[in-house]
């Protein structure tokens, strides 16, 4: 295939495995309930699928659910290199003793320093045509009291389709995204796990996708607030607390396949 995107069943967290030709991204690596994830989860779901090693983290922001697997993931899986929002860094320096400064200072005792990107660093990753990798979010002199809108938003460009990962992002960088970016895209996760916020509905509006992924914990599922956005759209949803691991693989003529955990083709909308 082009590309294989698998979602991890991490209860309340992030995890998201894109496979290129010649190049292995992660996307997040955390839980909020169940913080030997890595161990308990990520590794052995891995050595299912035969990931050996991971050419990129990228570790969206600084809440533990999307980070706290990460150092036992490292300890286990080689990682060539970490990538992470600047707010990230500047909060673990101005917060010696935090858990974002014992991730960073873990992370260079491995050996891998975390480097910073912000909005407008692009990267061609892959074979031979090449895979487009780009962060639309966030700038490097972004300031907010919500860490969640310091979130990396990461745009994927392969076989003529888009993919959109979004970390926790909320009202204020989706409404400053909407104004400097055509956001459409193929493919995203939910940001912040499939919270509603102001804006939530003109963001997928704009995003337009025929599939969305969402990582969550049961409560968000008992609570969904996305049915009457969703309703009339054609879209599948693919939720972790209801449907388990996921994959959606895109084929080299850019055809999409969603499939769950257990290999059987997705018709969950």
């Amino acid at each position: 295939p082009a590309a294989l995107l698998t979602m991890f069943a991490v209860g309340d967290g992030s995890c998201y495995l894109l496979q290129l030709p010649g190049h292995t991204l992660m996307f997040d690596c955390g839980s909020q309930q169940y913080f030997d994830i890595a161990e308990s989860s990520i590794l052995p779901a891995l050595r299912r699928i035969g990931v050996t090693k991971i050419d990129t983290l990228v570790l969206s922001h600084a809440d533990i659910d999307h980070y706290a697997g990460s150092l036992d993931l490292i300890d286990h899986v080689p990682v060539s290199r970490v990538l992470v929002p600047p707010q990230l860094l500047s909060q673990a320096e101005r917060e010696p003793g935090s858990a974002t400064a014992f991730l960073v200072e873990g992370l260079a005792e491995r050996g891998l320093p975390a480097k910073a990107i912000e909005r407008g660093w692009a990267e061609t990753v892959g074979g031979a045509d090449g895979i487009e990798l780009n962060a639309l979010w966030p700038p490097a002199d972004y300031e907010t009291r919500r860490v969640n809108d310091t979130s990396i938003v990461l745009s994927v460009e392969v076989a003529g389709k888009r993919i959109l990962l979004n970390g926790d992002i909320q009202s204020e960088a989706m409404s400053q995204l909407m104004e400097l970016e055509d956001l459409l895209a193929d493919i995203t996760d939910l940001p912040h796990h499939g919270s509603i916020v102001e804006g939530s509905a003109e963001w997928l509006g704009q995003v337009d996708p025929s599939i969305i992924l969402q990582s969550c914990g049961r409560t968000r599922m008992y609570q969904d607030k996305w049915i009457p956005i969703l309703e009339g759209r054609d879209v599948q949803r693919l939720v972790t607390a209801r449907d388990g691991m996921s994959q959606v693989r895109i084929e080299n003529d850019g055809y999409i396949n969603t499939w769950f955990l257990v290999n059987r083709r997705s018709q969950m909308k």
